[in-house]
């Protein structure tokens, strides 16, 4: 009898401790669901459009290229390749155009002092006033403190998202006023780092149309040597 008793101390034992593992075990199991579920329902930190913009602030030195094209109710469709080198205070343009099958390459190099544009024949730089080509002229809708000058209030609006190859962009609209020219311009900007992604611009003017269409790609955020803006 004492023998019986012993036998069924022992498995109560056994079982005690089988019922405490499987009970610490699923609290375990609850924690750990507990903690996944906790973070999976933490909603992502958003950013405001002028938060987004002012990331280009803390960005000294920037290399990109754009595939562009501007499709002019007088004079058809054409395409170009901008490679941009940027360095506050420089900014260095190499514009391959093409229209009508005709190709043309242009160098220019924004200073302080003044606007320079390469010419092939004398092989040096030359300082013009002259604008140099549409594409050129478009840049300025892709400075970020002048986009949050046209934003305005609208700045702490939410905007849509979207994927482009891989990195997410915020979507905004404005419209800039421009003499008496109607612009509408929709851009999708880099959240990490406030540059534009792409953009569509679309102007009506006295006498023509125009809707441009630029894909920014390549960017590097590498140092970028002075020698690259001398003019002499």
């Amino acid at each position: 009898m004492k023998k019986n008793v012993i036998i069924i101390g022992f498995i109560l034992i056994f079982l005690l401790i089988g019922l405490s593992g499987c009970t610490e075990k699923q609290t375990s199991n609850e924690k750990t669901s507990s903690e996944q579920t906790e973070k999976q329902v933490t909603p992502p930190i958003e950013e405001s459009i002028t938060t987004i913009l002012s990331k280009t602030e803390t960005i000294d030195s920037m290399y990109y290229e754009i595939d562009a094209s501007i499709e002019m109710s007088e004079f058809g469709i054409q395409h170009a390749l901008i490679k941009i080198w940027q360095k506050t205070p420089y900014l260095k343009e190499q514009i391959i155009s093409d229209y009508n099958g005709i190709s043309n390459s242009i160098l220019v190099i924004n200073c302080p002092d003044g606007t320079y544009i390469y010419d092939n024949d004398k092989e040096t730089y030359i300082m013009t006033m002259e604008d140099v080509s549409f594409f050129s002229a478009s840049l300025q809708y892709f400075d970020s403190a002048l986009i949050k000058t046209y934003l305005g209030n609208e700045s702490l609006n939410t905007y849509d998202t979207e994927i482009i190859d891989g990195k997410q962009a915020t979507i905004i609209e404005y419209s800039p006023m421009q003499d008496n020219n109607f612009v509408r311009i929709k851009m999708w900007i880099w959240n990490d780092k406030g540059v534009p992604l792409k953009a569509l611009i679309d102007m009506t003017m006295e006498d023509m149309t125009m809707a441009m269409d630029f894909t920014f790609t390549n960017y590097s955020f590498t140092e970028i040597s002075d020698s690259t803006f001398r003019v002499s």
